[in-house]
């Protein structure tokens, strides 16, 4: 029976935790290709160095785009090769241009084994080196995104500034400015930059463009102008349409998420639907959700009868990895004292989790927390219970400033426009409305 429960709960963390990781992943990969294609990563003219030092370029995975297949302890081993091949020859190197390429090799080099203050260190050092070389900049603001987004957006501005046509540096800023509601405006403006620059660069990937299109209609959706919405999405799927890469198949998640989401806001239900038999087909990390969001499509076009088979599917579920959204179909039928049942029953499980596995960050299941709670406070308002309402609210929005404080990346659109729902849910209750 332990070995059961055991099974059970590796497999709510792996359905908790993969999800994250993909997205991360594409976070992350998305920001290192966006460089310029046509400026070497570690040097300008690599065959002048050559010439000039006398000694062969080191050949590694910053200085060419070749693309092998992914071995992260392959991938450990040759940085740390690299970090000791730069230092030796960043001794004999005479010049500052070449101290600083050499440097910036190195920084990437300790980037990729996560030691982060040397990395910054080594990069500090090539814009010293060479103040007013644009490359430096974006690669530092690269570098900081994560861990300080003020410093990050000051580095990218001065590297557009040096170079303003480089499309991949507006890409770059508009992915900052895209972490904080309060540049949204200024992140379209960027994002539709990059948008033309690429319309004329046919040496920019489908991909990249897509994902541009894309960060230019989740804005669009947090302000709600749909028609936007559905001709920057639409232009994305169209932009990435039979590629098969895992990169690839994931953008096209939340491509056809974002446009499900927008046809059903819009009242074109049956448009909707068709991209959620799209998701439930071949999204199998997130299939149990959008299922429910299929029925409450169904529900929202007057279908009650195919609704009622949407529901059941979650509601009839024993599945571990099942919990939020069997409870929101209890909720969504009118029966909040069987939503109730599972969330806190899904608390105690997911609190219990972290407890037995100690080794898998908490930080995974953060997200968690902030839509477990905010559902549990919208069952509670439906019991006509405002107190317990209240300090579900609270709880979300103390996970959601949790991840905001310490990494923005983590949450996406959804998250935000959640965010201002708890507020305005907090406000209504005590009498206060945010607009």
């Amino acid at each position: 029976m332990e070995e059961i429960h055991t099974s059970i709960l590796i497999v709510k963390v792996l359905k908790i935790v993969i999800p994250i990781a993909i997205v991360l992943a594409v976070f992350v990969i998305k920001l290192v290709s966006n460089r310029n294609p046509k400026r070497i990563v570690c040097y300008e003219d690599e065959q002048a160095y050559t010439a000039a030092e006398g000694e062969n370029e080191p050949q590694n995975q910053y200085c060419d785009d070749e693309e092998d297949d992914y071995d992260p302890e392959k991938e450990k081993a040759e940085s740390r090769k690299n970090i000791e091949k730069f230092t030796k020859q960043l001794e004999s190197a005479q010049t500052n241009e070449r101290k600083a390429e050499l440097y910036c090799c190195r920084s990437q080099a300790y980037s990729s084994l996560d030691m982060y203050s040397q990395a910054v260190d080594d990069i500090n050092a090539a814009i010293a080196l060479c103040p007013q070389n644009d490359h430096y900049y974006y690669k530092r603001a690269d570098l900081l995104l994560v861990h300080d987004d003020n410093k990050a957006l000051q580095d990218i501005t001065t590297a557009i500034s040096l170079a303003p046509k480089n499309a991949a540096y507006y890409d770059l800023r508009a992915v900052i400015y895209l972490l904080t509601p309060q540049n949204f405006d200024k992140a379209l403006e960027d994002f539709t930059t990059v948008i033309d620059f690429w319309k004329s660069d046919s040496n920019i990937s489908a991909s990249d463009t897509a994902d541009a299109y894309f960060g230019r209609g989740r804005i669009y959706f947090y302000l709600k102008q749909y028609d936007n919405v559905l001709q920057d999405v639409t232009k994305s799927i169209e932009l990435i349409y039979g590629q098969e890469d895992i990169l690839s198949k994931f953008a096209r998640y939340r491509y056809y998420l974002l446009r499900a989401r927008t046809y059903c806001a819009e009242g074109n239900f049956d448009a909707a639907i068709k991209d959620y038999d799209f998701l439930v087909e071949n999204d199998e990390y997130g299939q149990e959700q959008w299922i429910l969001e299929r029925a409450q499509t169904y529900l929202k076009k007057g279908d009650k009868a195919k609704a009622k088979k949407e529901f059941s599917k979650l509601t009839n579920s024993d599945s571990p990895t099942c919990a939020l959204p069997r409870a929101e179909a209890f909720q969504t039928l009118g029966k909040p004292e069987k939503a109730l049942e599972v969330l806190n029953t899904e608390e105690d499980n997911t609190k219990n989790i972290i407890e037995e596995y100690k080794e898998c960050a908490t930080n995974d299941f953060d997200s968690h927390f902030i839509k477990m709670y905010f559902l549990r406070g919208d069952v509670y308002e439906k019991m006509q219970k405002p107190d317990k309402a209240l300090e579900d609210y609270k709880r979300s929005i103390e996970y959601y400033e949790k991840i905001f404080a310490r990494n923005k990346s983590e949450l996406d659109i959804y998250d935000h426009i959640r965010y201002n729902d708890c507020l305005n849910r907090i406000s209504e209750i005590t009498g206060n409305r945010i607009n």
